[in-house]
């Protein structure tokens, strides 16, 4: 899996060629997140969660506050 941002174990990762909206896939310890990342108006927001635990889909969500930008940038790069 390409990681494209590491932090505090999770592992940030947006697939070549995925769907819309931006969204990027978070990973750790065999669970995971989906997180949309919103754009102009629209707040990120959670959208799927797999065995992660509430205490880690907090700290990844916060994670993603402050680099979103990057993210969506990653995100326009990639989807190219």
């Amino acid at each position: 899996m390409p990681a494209i941002y590491r932090a505090e174990g999770f592992r940030f990762v947006i697939w070549p060629d995925d769907h819309n909206p931006p969204h990027i896939h978070i990973f750790k310890a065999g669970a995971g997140l989906i997180i949309d990342l919103g754009s102009g108006n629209a707040e990120p927001s959670i959208r799927n969660v797999y065995r992660m635990t509430t205490r880690d889909i907090g700290i990844a969500f916060a994670l993603t506050e402050g680099p979103n930008d990057m993210f969506l940038k990653r995100w326009k790069e990639i989807q190219q």
